[in-house]
């Protein structure tokens, strides 16, 4: 696992090597190459990387300033409290960055063993909280500089094959283990893939049985359609057929929709019952007669299944004013209808960046689910969503969001 990501501009890559050379040489793992995984196309893979850091270095220049691969990545990485932001040259870092004491690297001539790199190096040294053993073998050096190449490389045969396919992920997983880089990510993509897959399974099921049925020869209805004497004579094999063949469908067709409407609902059909209540009544007579029971009717024993009632889920009400707990300055405004919300969010971050977001969601009980596009005050936006549970009286949400640009996180709020 990388502990120190770099976050740079390509034209800075020389400046880039010889501080991730210098740290390596010092003991620290890191991530440096930009070339693994170039942001526009692998956002979600960077994300993991910055996740998984205990430090990250952004290096400001004049080019860097104006990429937004940049600003994003110094925006998560300020979120988890992980940013040392240094300047290569007479840039101005971008709001909120500018606030940020930024070590000052402009004067660096390149070298490794340059005392201007001290000031980082004791940085990183806090950040991580330990000082490692240094490295010596020049060999060793760049076999830790290209460590995760070989990682990056069966994740990219994984990721951009078509189909996307579950025991690939699961092999990636098996070989790096769990705690490795994008094993997070890879736990999300099976999850994903396992229920479009049953999704298709159950579409592709409906689908068959339809097209059997309204497709057959002479179509559902006229399949069973009185015909004329002289029809009869014409098509007699072929009717009896058709109509065979319709039933034959229909009844392969209704077994299998019930054999997955069984699977689905197994823990309710045999669930535990109680026991039938019985019944001891004596055969009634004919209506046109009087009767009454006598000591020589037989009695008959029925048994009474009682039916399982159908729960209701009560709808709790969340519309309303909300605000986080832990940062007062945020706040939501929820618009309830039934079931289904809408809701609009401001404030802003914990280094000072301000921000609005706005999203959908459905409640369920007393689960919470929601889907959300955020913009932040440096122009980056992002996309994520939110899941968890609300209080019974509708006043208290605890929630675990993932976004594309902060990563995850615990959101919790009370109503006003």
């Amino acid at each position: 696992m990388s502990e120190i990501f770099i976050s740079y501009k390509r034209e800075e890559r020389h400046k880039a090597q010889a501080i991730a050379e210098t740290l390596v040489k010092r003991g620290y793992s890191l991530w440096w190459d930009i070339e693994l995984l170039p942001g526009d196309r692998f956002a979600d893979e960077i994300t993991a990387v910055i996740e998984h850091a205990k430090a990250a270095i952004v290096l400001w220049s004049e080019l860097a300033v104006k990429s937004n691969f940049v600003r994003a990545e110094a925006a998560k990485a300020s979120y988890r409290e992980i940013l040392i932001p240094v300047r290569l040259d007479d840039c101005e870092p971008p709001l909120p960055f500018g606030t940020i004491h930024t070590l000052d690297l402009s004067n660096w001539n390149g070298s490794r063993d340059d005392p201007l790199l001290d000031p980082l190096i004791s940085a990183i040294e806090k950040k991580i909280g330990y000082i490692p053993t240094p490295v010596q073998s020049p060999k060793a050096i760049q076999e830790i500089l290209e460590r995760p190449k070989g990682e990056v490389a069966f994740w990219k045969s994984v990721n951009e094959r078509v189909p996307q396919e579950i025991e690939e992920y699961e092999a990636y997983i098996s070989r790096y283990g769990k705690n490795a880089i994008f094993s997070e990510l890879a736990i999300i993509r099976i999850e994903k893939l396992r229920l479009t897959a049953d999704k298709e399974k159950e579409t592709r099921l409906e689908t068959q049985f339809t097209d059997a049925i309204t497709n057959a020869p002479h179509g559902p209805a006229s399949s069973f359609k009185t015909v004329t004497d002289g029809d009869k004579r014409k098509s007699k094999h072929t009717s009896e057929s058709s109509r065979r063949l319709v039933i034959i469908v229909a009844i392969v067709g209704l077994i299998g929709i019930l054999g997955i409407v069984l699977i689905n609902n197994w823990d309710k059909v045999f669930a535990p019952s109680s026991k039938p209540s019985v019944e001891i009544s004596f055969p009634r007579p004919p209506p046109t007669k009087s009767h009454s029971p006598s000591k020589n009717d037989t009695p008959t024993i029925q048994r009474v299944v009682p039916q399982p009632s159908t729960p209701v889920i009560k709808v709790l009400n969340i519309d309303g004013l909300w605000r986080d707990s832990n940062y007062p300055s945020n706040t939501s405004q929820i618009t309830q209808d039934g079931n289904r919300f809408h809701f609009t969010r401001r404030g802003v971050l914990p280094d000072g960046t301000g921000f609005k977001s706005s999203g959908n969601g459905t409640l369920t009980g007393q689960h919470y689910i929601s889907h959300y596009s955020a913009e932040y005050q440096s122009g980056v936006k992002s996309t994520g969503d939110c899941s968890g549970t609300v209080s019974l009286n509708g006043m208290h949400i605890n929630l675990n969001c993932r976004d594309s640009l902060l990563g995850n996180f615990p959101l919790t709020a009370n109503r006003e």
